[in-house]
């Protein structure tokens, strides 16, 4: 997910409210500051990704959340 706007800190509660939070690994990109960051990760928001973040660095990070959930389903 990313937002254009300051209003993360509300937009996310919402999303988590929505969904259980162990069903989809939720990210995050936009102009966060480090400040927020804090928050964003005890919501459950697995990475933040700022400006000018290599698509490389965002894709190989999504594969890796994408294959630790698969191990988790084999597990269960």
């Amino acid at each position: 997910m990313s937002s254009g706007s300051a209003y993360y800190l509300e937009l996310f509660p919402s999303i988590f409210e929505g969904m259980k939070i162990d069903d989809v690994p939720i990210i995050a990109g936009g102009i966060i500051p480090e400040s927020d960051r804090g928050e964003l990760e005890s919501l459950g928001v697995r990475a933040i990704f700022g400006p000018c973040t290599p698509t490389k660095e965002i894709v190989e990070c999504v594969v890796r959340l994408a294959s630790e959930r698969q191990a988790e389903s084999a597990i269960f």
